[in-house]
């Protein structure tokens, strides 16, 4: 992989939107809904990094570019162009979600059924034993499973249950890519929950005019102007602190620099630049 540190927040997003077509029904294979694109010529990837950081054995896709640098980098560019969602079409889709989760209601977790055996909660696929040829077993007792148990296996431990309204946006939350928040302040208002409305109109009714800093004391609990000053030459010493602590001669930048192939390698800011050979 490149040397380029991953982005924290995709990996994440990826390895949640992954178990989110899994639990809404998809297979494993077929959540996995981009490939991963690898060079036969060196074994190096040149699309998907973060879906491999997210899931070390996500679906793969390999081409040969005969080691061309040229073709190298094209591929790179075609292979990352991707359609920008309007806002619009956002708020579309996700109302759509919202209206057939208001129809059909949410995916509710069961508890997995007790083994007709040892009598206990039986393990989830993952834990289950095969043996005999495949024929699922308890992973507790190693007894074979009977029908309805194969079938918890085989389909989860999920059903659809009616929720109300205001909470819609919350549930969207755990199948959609987007927080609940988001989701709020994208649907209509008759999705969103009352708090959350209350904190709309709260600052639709922010006076536009604050108070001068002259009529500002402390006897109404607030910073007068000479505490703001103070206030503020404090924030610039941190600061300057904070700015000194984290200073690098360029001479350092070189000897700590951690890409072995850089395009401009003269640049004393090289340590920082995310301009690197795959």
């Amino acid at each position: 992989m490149s040397a380029v540190a991953p982005d924290t927040r995709t990996v994440e997003d990826l390895r949640a939107s992954h178990k989110q077509l899994m639990m809404l029904g998809l297979s494993r294979e077929d959540s996995f809904l981009q490939t991963v694109i690898i060079d036969i010529s060196d074994g190096k990837i040149l699309v998907g990094k973060h879906r491999k950081y997210a899931i070390s054995d996500w679906t793969e896709k390999k081409i040969d570019t005969k080691n061309d640098p040229l073709l190298k980098e094209l591929v790179i560019l075609h292979g990352n162009i991707q359609r920008i969602v309007s806002e619009e079409e956002t708020k579309m889709r996700l109302l759509r979600v919202a209206k057939i989760l208001e129809e059909r209601g949410v995916l509710h977790e069961l508890p997995p059924p007790n083994c007709h055996n040892c009598g206990k909660p039986l393990e989830t696929k993952s834990e289950a034993k095969s043996q005999n040829g495949g024929a699922s077993h308890c992973a507790l007792c190693d007894a074979e499973l009977n029908e309805e148990e194969q079938k918890f296996l085989e389909q989860g431990h999920f059903e659809w249950r009616k929720i109300k309204r205001e909470d819609i946006c919350s549930e969207m939350a755990k199948i959609v890519p987007y927080s609940d928040r988001r989701i709020q302040q994208l649907l209509p208002k008759e999705y969103k929950k009352a708090s959350m409305m209350r904190t709309t109109e709260n600052c639709r009714n922010v006076s536009p005019n604050p108070p001068e800093m002259s009529e500002l004391s402390e006897v109404e609990g607030v910073l007068t102007v000479e505490g703001i000053a103070g206030k503020n030459e404090e924030n610039l010493e941190t600061a300057a602190r904070i700015a000194k602590a984290f200073s690098v001669n360029a001479e350092d930048e070189q000897k700590q620099y951690p890409f072995a192939e850089c395009l401009c390698r003269g640049c004393p800011k090289e340590s920082i630049c995310p301009k690197v050979v795959v």
